[in-house]
């Protein structure tokens, strides 16, 4: 199966699951060693969809693993600015417009 450019770079980040094959950065497997693999690359992904599968924390756990220093407590701020407490571990699925608009948009405040 082949994948396109944006496909291929969210395999690359990690923001996107690797079904088949491998994807080796810098002699490091991402599956197996996520951050020496990305620690020199960098990336902006344009408007970036949310997975609709996972939870809205899965979700902002997901953009955290591209920084460095985003811990729990960091997401635990975010998920408060944009008023998501209630609903953060419910599928991004079941969210209204808005809140899917609220937390996209909260992940430019995640670093």
């Amino acid at each position: 199966m082949e994948h396109g450019k944006t496909t291929t770079i969210k395999l690359i980040l990690g923001l996107q699951n690797i079904t088949k094959g491998k994807v080796i950065i810098n002699n490091y497997d991402i599956e197996k060693n996520f951050e020496k693999a990305i620690e020199k690359v960098g990336a902006i992904v344009e408007n970036p969809d949310l997975y609709m599968y996972l939870t809205g924390y899965e979700n902002l756990k997901l953009i955290a693993n591209l920084y460095k220093n985003v811990d729990e407590k960091r997401i635990e701020e975010v998920v408060k600015l944009v008023k998501l407490q209630n609903r953060i571990n419910d599928k991004v699925s079941k969210y209204s417009l808005g809140m899917r608009q609220r937390l996209r948009n909260s992940t430019s405040n995640t670093s």
